[in-house]
C-alpha cells in the first residue's frame, strides 16, 4: 500500500484514536505525509492528531516531513502522535520497519503519557542485546515545545502498555538539531477522559523503558520541567562526535538524566555531554540507580564504544537541592570500580570512563547512596523499653567516606535476624533519629538487622528489652505512664513527649527491692538540680541515672538520706551537704570553735549586760530573725552574687536561733559516716551544754564557798548582775526553742514510701530513709527528741497560754482557797520571775500572746512537714498563717507600747512580702526571678537597720550614761556587793529556792 498526503490540514477532529489521521493494520506499506498541519485535534485514548498501529511490522516505511502538530490532546497517551507496534505470529528474519519524523514541530500538545509522542513497541532485554538499526523510529530536526504530560511531556516509549518480550528490536533516534524546549511533566491534568492513576508517579520529558535510544549529532534540552531523559532498563548511545546539551532543566531525581535499573549510556569517540544550570532534589545533573547492576561484572552506567578517542562530560552550575550530588548521584559505584579496577575518586579524575570537567571537587560534585551504617560501640547492644520509642543515632557513610546529611532521602528498614515474638514498629525511619518501638516481655532479646534502602548498607544490633523507666507501669507488653493508667505512682504528674516521667517537687523517686516507689522528701536532700522548671521535675529514662538526678550531690539511698562511700554529712550546712571525709580529724576542734565557744560568749554577754530578749523591742525581731534564718533560698535559681548576700544575712539572723555560721562555706566534717540524724543529736548536745551552763552559773552564785568568784563576777558586771540569771534562762528558751522544735520534728516526722497503686511499702524517718521508722536504730534518735519535746517544746506554750486564763477564771469565779488553789498559787509565784520576763511587755489583757509567739513557731515549722519547701502550697499556707497572725496583732495591739505594736506589724508585713515573692519562682523561670530575689534581699535588710539603731541606743543608755552617773554619785562604793548576793542575806530572796 502506498499513500502520499501533502499540504493537508486536519483541524478540530475527534475520535477514539487518531484524532486527525489513523494508519492501522497494514504491512508492506509506504506512507509519506508532507507539510501537513494537525491543529486542535483530540482522541479519547491514543494519538490526539496521528495514530499508527501495526500488527505486522515487516517492510513498512512511514515518513512524516515538515508537519506541525499543535494543540492536540489525547485522553491517555500521545497528545499529538501515537505509535503502536504489535507482534502477530513469527516474523521472518528479513522483517524491518522504519518511521521517520523530519523537520516536524510538536507544540502545545497534552496527554497523561507522552504529551507529544507516545511509542509502544515490543521490548528488549538490554543486558544481552546490542543495537540493531533495521527497525527504527527517528526524529530528525524536530522540535518538541511546550508539551504537557502528567507523567511524560514530550516522548514516552513503552511507558503505558503491558510488557512484551521478544527479539524484534527497535531503535529510537533523536538527531540533527532536535530540540526539547519548555515541556512540562508532572502537571495535574483536569481532563474528563483522564482516568486516575494510583501509585508513585514520576515526571520526565523523554521516557523510555525496555528500549534502545540513540542521540546523534546535535540534541538540546532547554528549560524542561521533569527529568529530560529518563531511561529504565534501556540502552542509550551517543553517536560519533555527537553533542547533547542539557540547559536549565529541573527534575526530582536527576536534573538532566535518570538511569534506572539496568540502563546504561554508551558514548562514542569525541562525543560531548554538557550539563549547565540544571537542578533536582538529588543529582543536580545525573541520577543513576544501579541497585541491580552490581551483580553483573563488566557493566558501568557510562561505557566507551571504542578506545580511539575519549568522550567528554562537562558540568557547570548544577544544583542538588538536598546537597547530595550536585552533578552526579549514583546509588553505588561498585560496578564501575570492579570494571576499571579503581577506586571511586580515581574513576572521575583520570580517563578510565571519560574526561570529566566538574565545576567543583569530585567529592562535592559526586555522591553515592550510603554504603556503610555506623553506630557508637555502646549502641551495638541496646536496651529499649517495651512499648516506648527508642531512637538510634545512625550515621550513614557514602563511598567517598562522606557522612550523608540529608537522611530523609535514605530511609532505613529493620527486621529480626531470627524469629521472635517481639514486635517492631517503625515510628521514624530517618537515620539520625531512627525511631523503633519494641513490644514484648522484659528480658527478651534478639538480633536486629538494620538496612539501608538499597540493602547494601547493613548493621547488626543486639536488642534486649529493659525494665520500664521510672514512673512507668508494665502492662500488655508495653510500658505505660502511670498517670495514664488505673494504676499510678504517688507524685507522678504526667509524661513528656520524649517519654520521660514528670514528678512533683518534694517527692523522692527510686527503687525499693527492685520496685519503683515514691515518697515525700525534704527539698534540701532531693533537690533535682538538673531541672529548670521549679514546680515539676523530669525523671531520666535510664534507671541507673535516677539517683544522680533525684538526689543532691554525693547522696544516695532511700529519700537520699545517706552519703556515698568516702563522703559524710557536714555540720553547719543548711543543705546537709555531703563532703569528703578525709579531713575529719579536726572536726571536734571546729565544733568547739563554732558551737561551744559562741554559745558561751552569747550566754556571758546576756548575763553580764543583763540583756532582756523578751522585751517589746526584741520580741518581734527575734521571731522575725528565726523565720528569715530558715527561709528557703539555698537552691533557688539566683546568681552567685545574690546567694552570697543571702548567706551573709543568714549568718546575722542565725545568731538569734543559735544557728551560727549555718552556711555551706563554713561547714566541716565532724566525723566520718555522719548522717543528718547524727548531726541533729550534735545540735541537741549544744542545747544541753547551754542548759548546763545556766545551771552551773546558778550553782556558782548559790555557793557560799565561791564568794570570791561571785564578787569577781559582780565586779566585772557591776550591778547588771541583778536579774541576769532570769534573763539567761529566758534567753535560753527564746534562742533554743525554735532550733529544738525544728530538730525534734525532723526526727519524729515520718515519710511513707509508696509503690504501685498507692500501696505503702515502708515507713521511714523523713531525714534518713535508710532506717525503718521506730526501729531500734531510729529509737536512738527518737528518745532524745521525745525528751526535748516533753521538757522544752510542749511545756512553755502550755504554761504561758494557760496562766493568764487560769488567773482570769479564778478572779471571775472567785474560787475559795483550798489545797489545790494554794499549791497552784505557790507554783505560780515560783515561776513569776520567768512569767513576768515573757509576759511583762504585753498588756495585762493580752499576756497570753507570750505563749502565742511560741505557738506561731510550731505552726510555721509544721508547714514544710506536709508541703515541701518552695512549693505553691507551702508558700500559700505560710502566707495564710502570716496574714492571720498579722490580722490578730493589728486587731489586739498586744504590746504595752504602741511603737512595739507598729514594729511588730512592720516585721510581719515584711515576712508576708518575702513569702509572697516566692510565688515568682513557682510561675516562671526567667529574669523576673532575679528581680524577686533583689526585692527579697532588700526586705530582709531593712530590720537590720532597726537592730543597729536599737543596739546603739541600748549601749548609750545602759553603759555610757549609767556608768558616768554611777562614777559621780557612788564612786566610793564601787566594790560593794548587792545585798541579794551576800551569802548571809541570800535566804531572804526566794527566787532560786
Amino acid at each position: 500500500m502506498q499513500f502520499n498526503g501533502r499540504n493537508l490540514i486536519y483541524e478540530r477532529e475527534t475520535t477514539l484514536t487518531g484524532g486527525g489521521v489513523r494508519i492501522i493494520q497494514i504491512h508492506n506499506a509506504f506512507v509519506i505525509i508532507t507539510m501537513c498541519k494537525f491543529v486542535n485535534n483530540s482522541a479519547t485514548f491514543v494519538g490526539g492528531s496521528l495514530y499508527m498501529n501495526f500488527s505486522d511490522a515487516f517492510q513498512n516505511a512511514i515518513t512524516i516531513y515538515a508537519c506541525n502538530f499543535t494543540s492536540s490532546i489525547a485522553g491517555i497517551s500521545g497528545g499529538a502522535i501515537g505509535i503502536t507496534v504489535y507482534l502477530s505470529g513469527s516474523l521472518p528474519p528479513s522483517s524491518n520497519y522504519s518511521i521517520s519524523f523530519r523537520s516536524c514541530n510538536i507544540i502545545n500538545n497534552v496527554a497523561q503519557f507522552g504529551g507529544g509522542v507516545a511509542i509502544q513497541i515490543p521490548r528488549i532485554g538490554v543486558r544481552y542485546q546490542r543495537f540493531n538499526i533495521e527497525n527504527s523510529i527517528r526524529f530528525h530536526k524536530c522540535t518538541f515545545m511546550s508539551n504537557i504530560g502528567k507523567v511524560t511531556s514530550a516522548v514516552d516509549i513503552n511507558g503505558q502498555n503491558q510488557r512484551v518480550e521478544d527479539s524484534l528490536h527497535t531503535l529510537i533516534v533523536f538527531q540533527t538539531n532536535t530540540q526539547f524546549k519548555n515541556n512540562i511533566a508532572g502537571f495535574n491534568l483536569q481532563v474528563p477522559q483522564h482516568r486516575p492513576y494510583k501509585g508513585k508517579l514520576f515526571s520526565a520529558t523523554v521516557y523510555a523503558i525496555d528500549a534502545q535510544v540513540s542521540f546523534e549529532s546535535q540534541v538540546t534540552f532547554i528549560n524542561n520541567t521533569g527529568t529530560p531523559v529518563y531511561l529504565k532498563n534501556s540502552h542509550s548511545r551517543l553517536g560519533f562526535k555527537s553533542n547533547v546539551s542539557f540547559i536549565g532543566n529541573t527534575g526530582d531525581r536527576g536534573g538532566a538524566i535518570l538511569l534506572d535499573e539496568y540502563s546504561v549510556i554508551e558514548l562514542d569517540s569525541s562525543s560531548l555531554l554538557q550539563f549547565i544550570n540544571n537542578s533536582a532534589l538529588i543529582g543536580g545533573a545525573i541520577f543513576v540507580d544501579t541497585i541491580n547492576i552490581i551483580q553483573y561484572e563488566g557493566i558501568c552506567f557510562f561505557q566507551k564504544v571504542s578506545n580511539y578517542r575519549a568522550f567528554y562530560i562537562r558540568f557547570k552550575n548544577n544544583i542538588a537541592e538536598s546537597g547530595i550530588g550536585h552533578d552526579i548521584f549514583v546509588t553505588t559505584l561498585q560496578p564501575c570500580v570492579q570494571l576499571h579496577h579503581s577506586n571511586a575518586t580515581a574513576l572521575f579524575t583520570g580517563s578510565k570512563i571519560g574526561i570529566f570537567n566538574f565545576s567543583s571537587s569530585v567529592s562535592q560534585a559526586i555522591s553515592t547512596a550510603p554504603a556503610t551504617l555506623l553506630l557508637n560501640k555502646t549502641e551495638l547492644n541496646i536496651f529499649p523499653y517495651p512499648g516506648l520509642p527508642y531512637a538510634m543515632n545512625v550515621t550513614q557513610i557514602d563511598e567517598f567516606n562522606k557522612s550523608v546529611t540529608n537522611l530523609q532521602l535514605f530511609p532505613l528498614s529493620s527486621t529480626w535476624l531470627q524469629k521472635s515474638t517481639i514486635k517492631i514498629n517503625s515510628a521514624h525511619s530517618i537515620g539520625h533519629s531512627y525511631i523503633l518501638t519494641f513490644n514484648g516481655q522484659v528480658g527478651q532479646s534478639n538480633i536486629l538487622l538494620l538496612q539501608g534502602a538499597d540493602y547494601s548498607a547493613t548493621l547488626y544490633i543486639n536488642v534486649t528489652l529493659y525494665q520500664c523507666p521510672p514512673g512507668y507501669i508494665f502492662q500488655n507488653d508495653t510500658c505505660l505512664c502511670s498517670h495514664s493508667t488505673s494504676l499510678y505512682y504517688n507524685g507522678i504528674l504526667h509524661c513528656l513527649e520524649d517519654k520521660r516521667a514528670v514528678i512533683a517537687k518534694g517527692f523522692w523517686a527510686g527503687y525499693l527491692k527492685d520496685k519503683f516507689t515514691t515518697a515525700t522528701c525534704p527539698s534540701v536532700l532531693c533537690n533535682y538540680t538538673n531541672d529548670k522548671k521549679y514546680e515539676e521535675h523530669v525523671l531520666p529514662l535510664n534507671c541507673s541515672l535516677l539517683n544522680d538526678h533525684v538526689c543532691a550531690s554525693h547522696r544516695n539511698g532511700v529519700l537520699c538520706g545517706s552519703c556515698v562511700t568516702g563522703y559524710t554529712t557536714y555540720l553547719h550546712s543548711p543543705s546537709y551537704h555531703c563532703g569528703e571525709s578525709a579531713h575529719c580529724k579536726y572536726g571536734p576542734l571546729f565544733y568547739i570553735l563554732s558551737e561551744i565557744i559562741p554559745v558561751t560568749i552569747i550566754f556571758l554577754v546576756i548575763l553580764l549586760f543583763n540583756i532582756n530578749l523578751t522585751s517589746g523591742a526584741l520580741y518581734s525581731f527575734i521571731f522575725y530573725s528565726q523565720i528569715v534564718s530558715n527561709h528557703y533560698t539555698q537552691y533557688q535559681p539566683y546568681s552567685d552574687a545574690l546567694k552570697y548576700f543571702f548567706s551573709t544575712l543568714k549568718v546575722v539572723y542565725g545568731i538569734f536561733d543559735l544557728s551560727i555560721l549555718e552556711v555551706n562555706e563554713f561547714s566541716f566534717c565532724l566525723f566520718k559516716n555522719a548522717t543528718v540524724m547524727d548531726l541533729m543529736l550534735i545540735k541537741y548536745l549544744t542545747t544541753l551544754y547551754a542548759l548546763l551552763l545556766i545551771f552551773v552559773t546558778i550553782l556558782v552564785l548559790r555557793a557560799n564557798s565561791l564568794y570570791f568568784c561571785i564578787k569577781l563576777c559582780h565586779k566585772c558586771g557591776r550591778r547588771n548582775i541583778r536579774g541576769s540569771i532570769v534573763n539567761a534562762l529566758t534567753a535560753f528558751l527564746v534562742l533554743f526553742y525554735f532550733r529544738c522544735l525544728v530538730i525534734t520534728l525532723y526526727v519524729l516526722v515520718p515519710s511513707y514510701v509508696i509503690g504501685e497503686g498507692g500501696n505503702k511499702q515502708k515507713t521511714v524517718p523523713l531525714y534518713n530513709g535508710d532506717l525503718s521508722y521506730m526501729s531500734n536504730d531510729h529509737l536512738n534518735y527518737v528518745i532524745p527528741a521525745m525528751i526535748c519535746l516533753a521538757f522544752i517544746i510542749i511545756p512553755p506554750p502550755i504554761i504561758l497560754l494557760s496562766e493568764p486564763f487560769i488567773v482570769r477564771i479564778n478572779g471571775a469565779l472567785n474560787i475559795k482557797r483550798n489545797a489545790v488553789t494554794y499549791n497552784l498559787h505557790r507554783l505560780r509565784m515560783k515561776l513569776k520571775p520567768f512569767l513576768d520576763s515573757f509576759q511583762g511587755c504585753f498588756k495585762d489583757n493580752y499576756r497570753c500572746f507570750a505563749g502565742l509567739f511560741l505557738l506561731y513557731h510550731i505552726l510555721i515549722v509544721l508547714t514544710p512537714m506536709y508541703f515541701s519547701e518552695g512549693t505553691f502550697w507551702n508558700i500559700t499556707i505560710k502566707g495564710t498563717l502570716l496574714f492571720l497572725i498579722l490580722l490578730l496583732h493589728c486587731l489586739c495591739s498586744p504590746f504595752q507600747q504602741n511603737i512595739f505594736n507598729h514594729l511588730n506589724s512592720f516585721l510581719l508585713i515584711n515576712l508576708l512580702l518575702i513569702n509572697m515573692l516566692q510565688l515568682a519562682l513557682v510561675s516562671t523561670y526567667d529574669g523576673s526571678v532575679l528581680v524577686a530575689g533583689i526585692i527579697q534581699l532588700a526586705l530582709m535588710s531593712l530590720p537590720l537597720i532597726y537592730l543597729l539603731c536599737y543596739t546603739t541606743g541600748w549601749l548609750c543608755k545602759n553603759y555610757c550614761v549609767q556608768r558616768r552617773r554611777y562614777e559621780i554619785d557612788h564612786h566610793a562604793d564601787g566594790d560593794e556587793f548587792p545585798a541579794r548576793m551576800i551569802p548571809g542575806l541570800l535566804e531572804s530572796y526566794n527566787t532560786f529556792n
